[in-house]
């Protein structure tokens, strides 16, 4: 059973500079994380339009192959947390 309180992070990019980073879900299905204009992290899964993103209530961050919009279906990255 994982706790999870306000504010306590589970999982994270390591891209920290003390600037905010804008993150971007490409068409091709790439979630990334950009500094300076600059990938500074990415999912690795381009090649999967339609592709999405969800952030479950069990902490889990995702990225779903099919465009259902259901949180399901076939995982092409998940954080593992």
């Amino acid at each position: 059973m994982k706790t999870m309180g306000y504010g306590t992070a589970v999982w994270a990019s390591h891209t920290n500079t003390g600037l905010p980073h804008p993150d971007t879900m490409q068409t091709g299905g790439n979630f990334v994380i950009t500094y300076n204009n600059f990938v500074a992290w990415s999912t690795n899964t381009g090649g999967h339009p339609g592709a999405y993103i969800c952030f479950q209530r069990d902490g889990n961050m995702v990225v779903y192959k099919s465009a259902s919009y259901t949180c399901s279906g076939t995982v092409l990255w998940t954080s593992g947390t």
